[in-house]
């Protein structure tokens, strides 16, 4: 009698935890559906502002940019802080730095190392 009393109280423990872990499951999937939901949203308001910025931009630019993005791993763009290719975290040489300042300020350059398109920003060395 005493090893089943024991056994029903450890039966009964387990399965006190066993619905708590219950509960804090269905705690968790519910945070989880919410954050997925609020994240699906976030990607729609995206998708609909870049398809404004991309009707104003030149049809071979966007397909540039969507070459380069599809082979870099999903980016196709990256600031030039400083010296340095943000995309590939490379140093650009003097001659590429002194190419992109005489370029015009509307030109479409590119690193030298990966290929990306670099953006000119206040951060810029040129």
């Amino acid at each position: 009698m005493e090893k089943l009393e024991a056994a029903e109280v450890v039966q009964t423990d387990l399965r006190t935890r066993a619905e708590a872990f219950a509960g804090r499951q269905s705690e968790l999937e519910t945070s989880r559906d919410a954050a997925i939901k609020e994240l699906d949203e976030q990607r729609a308001g995206v998708a609909d502002q870049r398809a404004v910025v991309v009707a104003e931009l030149p049809e071979g630019l966007v397909s540039q940019y969507q070459r380069l993005r599809e082979h870099n791993g999903g980016i196709g763009a990256a600031p030039l802080v400083g010296k340095r290719c943000m995309g590939c975290r490379m140093e650009l040489a003097p001659s590429d730095l002194n190419a992109i300042k005489a370029a015009a300020p509307d030109a479409v350059l590119r690193c030298e190392e990966c290929g990306r398109i670099l953006v000119r920003t206040a951060d810029s060395a040129v």
